[in-house]
């Protein structure tokens, strides 16, 4: 029985490694403009329409059949000093596919090819606000 128990605890471990190994890491950045937003001193966010928009708000990708392949979250929010605007960034690894759908939160998916994504070096950015 601890010969079955190493083997297949070996299979997993490889396994997990070869899921690792292949795939891509995208990179984001997200930039909410709204002369509304609130800074905590720590923490900016958005308010009213945009008050979903905060640290942690998540960020989806799916696959050209509409399949889930990643998550992520919003991190690293910046207040700019013009007091109205705040940047993010995620990362999310991502196995191979032909097209990727990337949504913020709620507010729609942008759509790349794998052509696109690696002429931007697997790097994307959204914008919204005023």
């Amino acid at each position: 029985m601890k010969w079955r128990l190493t083997t297949v605890t070996l299979a997993a471990a490889a396994l997990l490694v070869g899921c690792g190994a292949s795939g891509h890491d995208i990179k984001g950045s997200f930039v909410l403009t709204d002369p509304g937003v609130t800074n905590s001193g720590v923490y900016c966010s958005g308010t009213g329409g945009y008050s979903d928009i905060a640290e942690g708000l998540g960020v989806t990708v799916k696959d050209d059949a509409g399949k889930i392949i990643g998550t992520s979250q919003l991190s690293g929010n910046v207040q700019e000093s013009s007091g109205s605007t705040c940047s993010y960034t995620f990362a999310v690894h991502v196995p191979d596919s032909d097209f990727y759908s990337i949504e913020v939160g709620h507010r729609g998916a942008l759509t790349y090819s794998r052509d696109e994504l690696e002429g931007r070096k697997w790097e994307v950015g959204f914008t919204l606000g005023n």
